[in-house]
């Protein structure tokens, strides 16, 4: 559990370093008819349904939170190298990729 508030805390590091960039989210999930709801906030979402998994004893919603959290951050930098290759601001750096990717995998 200690480890997934550090990957939460991680995630608002990255916001208030500039490497998480907010913005909207033009994709719909799954599990939500929301699309105006910002990159931040589906994030914050997805770490919070997997942390009330795991208070639920409840293992395996928690893998696929953090899978569909795994899933996003990867969206997230592929649609932000594309930004960059174009001259705009990227969402999610490299050094944000890496922080919340791999923590996220030691997790899952």
């Amino acid at each position: 559990m200690s480890f997934l508030d550090t990957l939460i805390s991680y995630k608002h590091q990255c916001v208030s370093l500039g490497w998480l960039i907010d913005g909207p989210q033009h994709e719909k999930d799954e599990d939500d008819d929301s699309v105006d709801e910002g990159i931040v906030e589906r994030l914050d979402r997805r770490l919070s349904k997997a942390r009330e998994g795991l208070l639920k004893g409840d293992s395996s919603k928690a893998r696929k939170e953090l899978e569909e959290f795994l899933d996003k951050v990867e969206k997230l930098y592929k649609e932000s190298q594309n930004h960059g290759q174009k001259g705009e601001k990227m969402l999610l750096s490299s050094e944000g990729y890496a922080l919340l990717r791999y923590n996220a995998e030691y997790l899952k």
